[in-house]
Protein backbone atom coordinates (compact mmCIF):
# COMPACT_ATOMS: atom_id res chain seq x y z
CA UNK A 1 0.00 0.00 0.00
CA UNK A 2 1.09 3.64 0.01
CA UNK A 3 4.41 4.52 1.61
CA UNK A 4 4.29 8.31 1.19
CA UNK A 5 0.73 9.12 2.21
CA UNK A 6 -1.28 7.83 5.16
CA UNK A 7 -4.85 6.63 5.05
CA UNK A 8 -5.72 9.48 7.42
CA UNK A 9 -4.42 11.99 4.83
CA UNK A 10 -6.44 10.26 2.11
CA UNK A 11 -9.55 10.53 4.30
CA UNK A 12 -8.84 14.24 4.84
CA UNK A 13 -8.48 14.70 1.07
CA UNK A 14 -11.85 12.97 0.60
CA UNK A 15 -13.47 15.38 3.07
CA UNK A 16 -11.86 18.42 1.44
CA UNK A 17 -12.78 17.25 -2.06
CA UNK A 18 -16.41 16.86 -0.98
CA UNK A 19 -16.49 20.31 0.60
CA UNK A 20 -14.77 21.87 -2.42
CA UNK A 21 -17.31 20.30 -4.77
CA UNK A 22 -20.35 21.27 -2.69
CA UNK A 23 -22.36 24.21 -3.99
CA UNK A 24 -22.23 27.41 -1.98
CA UNK A 25 -25.10 27.76 0.47
CA UNK A 26 -28.05 29.90 -0.59
CA UNK A 27 -27.39 33.53 0.18
CA UNK A 28 -23.65 33.01 0.55
CA UNK A 29 -21.59 36.08 0.02
CA UNK A 30 -18.56 36.16 -2.23
CA UNK A 31 -16.14 37.31 0.43
CA UNK A 32 -14.68 35.08 3.14
CA UNK A 33 -15.85 35.22 6.73
CA UNK A 34 -14.24 37.98 8.79
CA UNK A 35 -15.25 37.97 12.48
CA UNK A 36 -14.02 41.55 12.94
CA UNK A 37 -16.30 42.88 10.20
CA UNK A 38 -19.30 40.72 10.95
CA UNK A 39 -19.71 41.88 14.55
CA UNK A 40 -20.06 40.06 17.87
CA UNK A 41 -23.04 37.88 16.91
CA UNK A 42 -21.51 36.55 13.72
CA UNK A 43 -19.49 33.82 15.41
CA UNK A 44 -22.71 31.98 16.30
CA UNK A 45 -23.70 32.02 12.60
CA UNK A 46 -20.29 30.89 11.36
CA UNK A 47 -20.60 27.91 9.07
CA UNK A 48 -24.39 27.94 9.04
CA UNK A 49 -25.63 30.81 6.92
CA UNK A 50 -22.34 32.57 6.22
CA UNK A 51 -19.54 31.10 4.15
CA UNK A 52 -16.55 30.74 6.39
CA UNK A 53 -12.88 30.44 5.81
CA UNK A 54 -11.77 26.86 6.37
CA UNK A 55 -9.44 26.75 9.34
CA UNK A 56 -7.77 23.51 8.44
CA UNK A 57 -5.60 22.45 6.79
CA UNK A 58 -4.75 25.92 5.44
CA UNK A 59 -6.20 29.36 5.85
CA UNK A 60 -8.06 29.94 2.59
CA UNK A 61 -10.88 31.99 1.18
CA UNK A 62 -13.08 28.98 0.45
CA UNK A 63 -13.05 25.18 0.50
CA UNK A 64 -11.93 24.90 -3.13
CA UNK A 65 -8.87 26.99 -2.37
CA UNK A 66 -8.20 24.99 0.82
CA UNK A 67 -8.42 21.77 -1.17
CA UNK A 68 -5.93 23.06 -3.76
CA UNK A 69 -3.53 24.31 -1.07
CA UNK A 70 -3.69 20.94 0.67
CA UNK A 71 -2.85 19.10 -2.54
CA UNK A 72 -0.06 21.58 -3.40
CA UNK A 73 1.52 20.98 0.01
CA UNK A 74 1.83 17.23 -0.60
CA UNK A 75 5.18 15.96 -1.89
CA UNK A 76 5.37 14.54 -5.41
CA UNK A 77 5.59 10.88 -4.31
CA UNK A 78 2.46 11.28 -2.17
CA UNK A 79 0.62 12.83 -5.11
CA UNK A 80 1.65 9.89 -7.30
CA UNK A 81 0.33 7.45 -4.72
CA UNK A 82 -2.89 9.43 -4.46
CA UNK A 83 -3.34 9.23 -8.24
CA UNK A 84 -2.66 5.49 -8.05
CA UNK A 85 -5.30 5.10 -5.35
CA UNK A 86 -7.73 7.17 -7.41
CA UNK A 87 -7.19 4.97 -10.46
CA UNK A 88 -7.48 1.83 -8.32
CA UNK A 89 -10.75 3.13 -6.83
CA UNK A 90 -12.09 3.81 -10.33
CA UNK A 91 -11.45 0.16 -11.23
CA UNK A 92 -8.58 0.72 -13.66
CA UNK A 93 -6.43 -1.73 -11.66
CA UNK A 94 -7.14 -4.86 -9.65
CA UNK A 95 -4.52 -4.08 -7.00
CA UNK A 96 -3.69 -0.80 -5.31
CA UNK A 97 0.02 -1.64 -5.22
CA UNK A 98 0.10 -2.13 -8.99
CA UNK A 99 -1.74 1.15 -9.60
CA UNK A 100 0.70 3.02 -7.35
CA UNK A 101 3.71 1.39 -9.03
CA UNK A 102 2.50 2.25 -12.54
CA UNK A 103 1.82 5.90 -11.67
CA UNK A 104 5.02 6.26 -9.63
CA UNK A 105 7.30 4.93 -12.40
CA UNK A 106 6.89 8.05 -14.56
CA UNK A 107 5.36 10.76 -12.39
CA UNK A 108 4.18 14.04 -13.87
CA UNK A 109 5.43 17.27 -12.30
CA UNK A 110 3.62 18.05 -9.02
CA UNK A 111 1.67 20.99 -10.50
CA UNK A 112 0.28 18.71 -13.22
CA UNK A 113 -0.59 16.07 -10.62
CA UNK A 114 -2.47 18.67 -8.55
CA UNK A 115 -4.31 19.87 -11.67
CA UNK A 116 -5.25 16.29 -12.55
CA UNK A 117 -6.53 15.43 -9.08
CA UNK A 118 -8.40 18.69 -8.58
CA UNK A 119 -10.18 18.28 -11.92
CA UNK A 120 -11.62 14.85 -11.08
CA UNK A 121 -15.31 15.18 -10.22
CA UNK A 122 -15.34 11.61 -8.88
CA UNK A 123 -12.18 11.96 -6.75
CA UNK A 124 -13.88 11.58 -3.36
CA UNK A 125 -15.92 8.54 -4.43
CA UNK A 126 -12.98 6.80 -6.12
CA UNK A 127 -10.68 7.36 -3.12
CA UNK A 128 -13.38 6.13 -0.73
CA UNK A 129 -13.80 3.00 -2.89
CA UNK A 130 -10.03 2.49 -2.92
CA UNK A 131 -9.88 2.63 0.89
CA UNK A 132 -12.77 0.16 1.17
CA UNK A 133 -11.14 -2.26 -1.30
CA UNK A 134 -7.73 -2.29 0.38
Amino acid sequence: MPANITYEKVEEIIRLAEKAAAPAPAGARDRPFDPHREGPTSEARRGTDLPCTPLEPQPAGDWREAFLLYLEDLPGPALSELIGLYRFGRGEFDQAELAIQVVSRHPDPPDEQVAYLSSRADLANALRTALQRR
